[in-house]
């Protein structure tokens, strides 16, 4: 069972991450708060937002470790290619 703490910290964390995917694929500008500390998903937060003018997003995963000790860290997944709209 989790403890009260990591359970607020997780969903804190969920909505967190659930505004800033949601801002990113609406074309707002986004200021981030924290200490960056997570390699991975400092890198794949920064790739998303270089990219996402290109396809939307939606929250990964995240970090998940299987039955085997394999580890996956998924924090954002493309959706799909955004079309380009031809103004005359």
């Amino acid at each position: 069972m989790l403890q009260s703490a990591e359970l607020v910290h997780r969903s804190s964390t969920d909505a967190a991450s659930s505004l800033l995917v949601t801002a990113l694929n609406e074309g707002r500008d986004v200021i981030m708060d924290g200490t960056l500390s997570w390699a991975p998903f400092v890198v794949q937060t920064i790739a998303m937002a270089r990219n996402v003018h290109n396809c939307r997003y939606r929250m990964g995963v995240g970090y998940k470790v299987a039955d085997d000790g394999t580890i996956t860290e998924n924090y954002w997944e493309q959706v799909k290619k955004k079309r380009m709209s031809i103004k005359s």
